[in-house]
């Protein structure tokens, strides 16, 4: 597997999430690519920038939007906090594609192996409010590849069901009352 991609950021690795096949009304398996966000390059900001602005009323992707900027503009510590994101560029990746992102986190390392995951948002799903979402398994791909590269995982969900979705990927509540989890390599 290549571990460097022409448009700056750096290849994680290869997920496997679902996507809807219009034609038959079933899922089908679609390689993407997880990637860490190149604060250096530009182009990979302008990305970033575009999906926020085009997955509307969803603020986290503008909060991780704005870490990259302020990543690009070395106002925040470039070696504690990242940028990753999920593409369904495969190949010829001369430029980020801000229509092929699928989702995107923002972290901060709290230690060598340890990181607090301050934000996650998948790509939104509009045609969701008529009852099918086109892709599955966005966010869960997005946190295993975070877990392969950290031991300690540690975040404050937001209210609602988040909660069920964190359980789900083997994350423990750490303080209820502050609605803090954590995940840590066995």
């Amino acid at each position: 597997m290549n571990n460097s991609i022409s448009f700056g950021a750096k290849f994680i690795n290869t997920a496997q999430i679902k996507k809807l096949n219009p034609q038959t009304k079933s899922y089908t398996p679609q390689d993407v690519s997880v990637i860490e966000i190149d604060p250096d390059n530009i182009q990979d900001i302008f990305a970033l920038s575009d999906a926020a602005r085009n997955w509307i009323y969803e603020k986290y992707a503008s909060n991780i939007s704005y870490t990259a900027n302020c990543l690009f503009q070395n106002i925040m510590d470039r070696r504690s906090n990242k940028v990753f994101a999920i593409t369904e560029q495969l190949n010829n990746l001369d430029n980020l594609n801000d229509e092929k992102l699928l989702g995107m986190a923002n972290i901060k390392k709290t230690g060598e192996k340890s990181i607090e995951l301050h934000y996650i948002q998948v790509k939104p799903d509009y045609p969701l409010m008529l009852g099918t979402p086109q892709t599955k398994g966005v966010g869960t791909r997005i946190l295993d590849s975070l877990k392969l590269l950290y031991d300690k995982i540690e975040l404050t969900a937001a209210k609602g069901s988040v909660k069920d979705f964190y359980k789900k990927n083997g994350f423990k509540i750490s303080d209820e009352t502050q609605n803090t989890y954590i995940w840590e390599k066995q």
